[in-house]
């Protein structure tokens, strides 16, 4: 997840007109939180399937 954080970042933060030295300063932040342990996330998911009712008959 933090491998590929910073180029992301540059790309979407930068294109809100954020400058890169202000991106970084971000990023890092953001990884310091990422790696804190006395902070957990929890998200809601939902998850919707279906399945292609069966041909029957000829």
């Amino acid at each position: 997840m933090c491998n590929g954080l910073e180029g992301m970042s540059l790309k979407v933060i930068g294109s809100l007109g954020w400058t890169a030295e202000e991106v970084r300063s971000f990023v890092a932040e953001v990884r310091k939180d990422f790696c804190d342990l006395d902070v957990f996330a929890y998200v809601i998911v939902k998850i919707v399937y279906g399945r292609k009712p069966a041909e029957v008959g000829p």
